[in-house]
């Protein structure tokens, strides 16, 4: 997948989260690690930091009261929660689901992933949504979904693919028969000669 493929694919089709992306890896990526890259990428274009403060602290109840958008973010956070595993759950705490949703802003584009029957690991390359596409994404969040401003859409994001980005390596394992990312990724590194 080209990276003009993959910004189309996580904007214009990560607006409806059910919707499959077939990641270029084999063997095939479960459907329940797919739609966890969807709705990272979702939240990462498509809500502002304050958003996802409010979202990733709001109960069900709450979140049914706003307008689309924002209800689809207060899911897709809830189901990035349920998806990842935590190494010390003691540790974390409401305030740092908070924070992690206040600086997550980063798009997962999937490069390979590789795995037999209870793990799989998934290499991603991620990179920043800057401030700017992010804002245009998100006022435009109506008229991307139903497939008007397709020029303007390009234009908005064209840059991104260009933009430097770091290379992860995500562990997924299955539990009690539900794939769990594990929480701390790894980060490949440049070393320099």
């Amino acid at each position: 997948m080209n990276a003009r493929s993959f910004i189309a694919c996580l904007c214009l089709t990560l607006v409806l989260p059910a919707t499959a992306v077939e990641p270029p890896a084999s063997p095939k990526m479960p459907a329940e690690m797919v739609r966890f890259y969807q709705h990272v990428n979702f939240i990462a274009c498509f809500s502002t930091k304050e958003e996802r403060v409010k979202a990733a602290t709001a109960s069900e109840k709450d979140s049914a009261a706003q307008p689309e958008r924002l209800r689809l973010l207060s899911q897709v956070i809830r189901e990035v929660q349920k998806a990842t595993h935590e190494i010390d759950p003691q540790i974390n705490s409401r305030v740092a689901a908070m924070a992690f949703f206040d600086l997550d802003q980063q798009a997962n584009q999937v490069i390979s992933c590789d795995g037999s029957e209870g793990t799989f690991t998934v290499t991603v390359r991620v990179t920043t949504v800057d401030p700017v596409t992010q804002m245009w994404l998100v006022k435009n969040y109506e008229q991307i979904k139903t497939g008007e401003m397709k020029d303007e859409f390009t234009r908005h994001t064209d840059h991104l693919h260009r933009q430097k980005g770091h290379t992860e390596v995500h562990t997924w394992r299955l539990m009690a028969g539900e794939w769990k990312r594990q929480e701390a990724p790894h980060v490949l590194l440049k070393l320099s000669k």
